[in-house]
């Protein structure tokens, strides 16, 4: 049984929501214009692509935000986010100096996937590992317990210096959330 599969026999899911202080983080640089997969419960963008209206099919946006099921079909997801940052942006508003699509990619780290590969090889793709495990979303609520697995990023066509700023924000917020549950065992340790 491969990690995907014990994961999703695990919860049942392979659609979590992406937590809100990372989003919020993510978004403040970004500005995102769409969510490519999400459905009406997990979505961070108010225009989404849910299943229905699939973003695997439709040309995304400009400002792209994307957190897949971890299952089988992330390879796909993958691919198309490779094949959309290759293409120029449908533009809304007034025309931009910046013209190439972004997209910011919510992935498990799974440094021995074909698809992760893949990303190592695009010249456009920036990877940032985020520290410590995420508590992902059910209908906007966050877990108690985090993650069975660590998580990245991918940054498709951003800049080195929104990166960095991104880098170090959660690097804060994980800082402080490891100095809290570091507290808590220790509050419940007993000596006895």
């Amino acid at each position: 049984m491969t990690t995907n599969e014990q994961v999703n026999k695990h919860t049942g899911k392979d659609d979590w929501g992406t937590p809100q202080w990372l989003f919020d983080i993510l978004n403040e640089e970004f500005n995102f214009n769409l969510d490519v997969c999400s459905d009406e419960y997990n979505y961070k963008v108010r225009t989404y692509f849910s299943k229905l209206l699939n973003g695997l099919r439709a040309e995304w946006y400009e400002r792209n935000f994307c957190n897949p099921p971890y299952g089988k079909e992330i390879k796909k997801w993958v691919n198309k986010a490779i094949v959309e940052c290759s293409q120029l942006p449908i533009v809304f508003g007034p025309p931009q100096d910046d013209v190439e699509k972004k997209c910011v990619m919510l992935l498990p780290s799974r440094t021995d996937t074909k698809w992760f590969h893949l990303l190592l090889s695009q010249k456009n793709v920036e990877l940032l590992f985020i520290p410590g495990r995420l508590k992902f979303e059910i209908n906007r609520e966050e877990l108690k317990q985090p993650a069975q697995f660590p998580n990245m990023l991918a940054f498709f066509n951003c800049k080195k210096e929104s990166i960095e700023k991104i880098k170090e924000k959660i690097y804060q917020h994980q800082t402080k959330r490891a100095k809290r549950v570091k507290k808590d065992k220790i509050r419940s340790v007993s000596i006895f």
